[in-house]
């Protein structure tokens, strides 16, 4: 109790538990949420990267794939230990704490809460499904992404053709298991093209 920075390190657990909450919560049910799963935990893990990983490496990080391809433990693609993001209430309370902590303890303290970080996005990373192939090419399927198709051209054509190379791996994912024959690969594919032809 005595420790000068118990309320900043207990503010930090409390937005990193405020950014994973939400997820679990909406993920603790019997709905059919596959569709929105690659999206919504690319979403999160990108949060969470966010505070320690460089935003020139974040910049290409468009897909859950992308992310995951994301080597965070990599020194070179860290920010500097004093711009960790540990949240802004940790943060006041870090300059709050000017008599009370020395500047080392503070950068301990930023260090420690960057371990922490690559710790949790490892543990999701390795506990969620984004290690198969099939779930990382799902983002497809999601309303949300179908919805928001670009309205430039160029980037138009790079959102069809990702969204459509997406397809055709999660087609042929299922007829290499068995679950779906190539003539009705043939067919989900035309009619997510048309779909998305008469939708631009």
């Amino acid at each position: 109790m005595g420790d000068p920075l118990l309320k900043a390190k207990l503010q930090f657990f409390v937005r990193v538990a405020g950014e994973i909450q939400p997820f679990l919560q909406l993920y603790q049910t019997d709905r059919p949420m596959i569709p929105f799963l690659a999206t919504d935990l690319a979403s999160l893990v990108k949060d969470l990267m966010k505070r320690f990983v460089k935003p020139s490496v974040m910049a290409g990080a468009k897909t859950i794939a992308a992310v995951c391809s994301i080597d965070y433990s990599n020194q070179d693609n860290q920010v500097d230990t004093s711009k960790v993001d540990i949240g802004f209430s940790s943060t006041r309370s870090l300059l709050s704490t000017k008599g009370a902590a020395h500047d080392r303890t503070k950068h301990n303290f930023r260090h420690e809460c960057k371990q922490f970080l690559m710790a949790t996005v490892k543990k999701i990373l390795e506990k969620s499904p984004t290690a198969y192939p099939l779930m990382r090419n799902l983002e497809w399927l999601d309303p949300r992404n179908i919805a928001k198709s670009p309205v430039d051209e160029t980037e138009k054509r790079t959102w069809k053709a990702s969204m459509d190379s997406q397809l055709r791996k999660v087609m042929s994912i299922l007829c290499d298991s068995g679950r779906l024959d190539e003539r009705s690969g043939e067919v989900v594919r035309k009619q997510f093209v048309q779909f998305n032809e008469s939708g631009s």
